[in-house]
């Protein structure tokens, strides 16, 4: 399931299992902007400073990710022990087969996805569920909306919630959708952990990656409506390390960066620890593209 803008093809392969396609647009996109950020010496970086220096940097307070209190039952589900709450009628078997970048196909492949319609519920909509090429369950049984394309992989046909498992029957995705919309923030896991979140705020998708102790590595914010986006990155004691606005123009991105130092003080020149800094900042930007496609897996 993806749609195509940045964040929602992040949000919808995370949660739906789908490679490939979606995540390498991500992925080429993350690389480009890396190319952005360059480490000038000293007969340029002054002349950059006033670009470096475009936004103040966020407070560590305001930067804050709340662990969603689900259901125990949620929570602690795996795919062997999560029992489904959706009632419905049983039908006739049946069952769609998909290639590993989530493409409808006639037979099983290897790396692929099969997905098996158990019947329908009251109101007539399908209830589904989608399994590794090796049987493993990949999601929790699902609903889908009403008058939903059931051969889309896209999450805007589901309604209600959706689990999402790892090959190894550990959670690793949970979502709520109201007539194919998210309703507040997707949660991702790895080994039992939350390390990442994915939400709307107003025009704008946003993902917030974590680091082990919970607090946020990265927030890619993406605003398909007036294509102004940013990669905010974070040190681990949760002072800002460095911002990059972007827009897309034509297939290119193009933009302006910031650095901070931790104390929250602007990167003037980017010689010494500045030049540290914008290191640091090119490292976090470069492990996006890995940390988002850890989210399926």
């Amino acid at each position: 399931m993806w749609k195509q803008s940045l964040i929602a093809l992040v949000m919808a392969c995370s949660l739906t299992g789908c490679k490939g396609g979606g995540v390498d647009d991500v992925v080429h996109l993350i690389s480009g902007l890396i190319k952005l950020v360059k480490l000038g010496s000293s007969s340029d970086s002054n002349a950059n400073a006033e670009q470096h220096n475009f936004v103040q940097a966020p407070a560590p307070e305001t930067m804050t990710v709340v662990p969603p209190k689900y259901a125990p039952e949620i929570l602690n589900a795996t795919a062997k022990t999560y029992r489904s709450p959706i009632k419905y009628k049983k039908g006739t078997p049946r069952t769609i087969y998909f290639d590993a970048e989530g493409k409808l196909i006639p037979a099983a492949v290897k790396g692929g996805y099969l997905r098996q319609f158990l019947g329908k519920t009251a109101d007539g909509r399908e209830v589904a569920q989608d399994f590794y090429d090796d049987g493993s369950p990949q999601t929790s049984p699902f609903i889908f909306r009403q008058g939903a394309d059931t051969n889309s992989f896209d999450s805007s046909m589901t309604d209600g919630w959706l689990l999402n498992f790892a090959r190894s029957g550990e959670l690793s995705g949970v979502a709520e959708y109201k007539d194919g919309k998210l309703f507040g923030v997707s949660s991702h896991y790895q080994n039992q952990q939350l390390v990442a979140q994915m939400g709307n705020v107003g025009d704008a998708n946003v993902i917030w990656l974590l680091y082990p102790n919970g607090t946020v590595k990265a927030q890619v914010t993406e605003n398909p409506k007036n294509n102004n986006n940013e990669i905010l990155a974070f040190r681990e004691d949760g002072s800002a390390l460095g911002s990059l606005r972007f827009r897309i123009e034509g297939d290119k991105p193009v933009g302006a960066m910031a650095l901070w130092h931790s104390d929250g003080r602007s990167v003037e020149s980017l010689n010494d620890d500045g030049k540290e800094i914008g290191q640091q900042f090119q490292a976090v930007l470069k492990q996006l593209p890995n940390e988002v496609q850890a989210l399926e897996e």
